[in-house]
């Protein structure tokens, strides 16, 4: 497997999300749910994916955005996220959803 390139790495904890804003107002989200051995299970919008390190899942949206979330890490309870963003998102942000 060659190193990948571009993005941007975010390391969260369960419950802990990200949200990817568009200009036309759409907003999608990415959520680390919980650990499981080898990897973690991410919920992005509503679809969760049980992905193990080195794993990826592309987001083809609505608008058909181009976007994809690989799982790079999982160390001391947070999970490393690699996001490539499609070029119409602006917005990146991360907080912690309330349980």
């Amino acid at each position: 497997m060659g190193r990948r390139v571009g993005g941007l790495v975010i390391s969260r904890k369960p419950g802990e999300s990200i949200q990817l804003d568009y200009p036309n107002g759409r907003i999608e989200l990415i959520t680390v749910e919980n650990l499981i051995r080898g990897g973690a299970v991410i919920k992005i919008d509503s679809q969760s994916y049980d992905l193990l390190i080195g794993d990826s899942v592309a987001m083809k949206g609505l608008d058909n955005s181009d976007s994809g979330v690989y799982l790079e890490s999982v160390e001391g309870g947070r999970v490393s996220i690699r996001v490539i963003a499609d070029d119409r998102i602006r917005i990146l942000r991360s907080e912690l959803l309330r349980r």
